[in-house]
């Protein structure tokens, strides 16, 4: 099954991340210390639960592969 997108919607779709960035980058506030500690901790919070989520993942298939060892001993 194939989509397809009108062409005038792909470039207002286009026009309007354009114009958000352009209103964003006006923002005097957007480069302020206070943003880029905000920045940092959303990043940090991101590996952490990322980390959080692999680790029990990798030991529990570890585990699987230690008893497949074990029962073909």
């Amino acid at each position: 099954m194939s989509v397809h997108f009108e062409p005038n919607a792909i470039l207002r779709g286009a026009q309007l991340t354009v114009v958000g960035a352009l209103r964003a980058l006006q923002n005097p506030a957007l480069f302020t210390g206070e943003h880029y500690k905000q920045a940092a901790l959303a990043v940090l919070a991101g590996v952490v639960i990322r980390l959080l989520v692999a680790i029990p993942v990798q030991q529990d298939q570890l585990s699987v592969y230690r008893d497949n060892n074990l029962t073909a001993i």
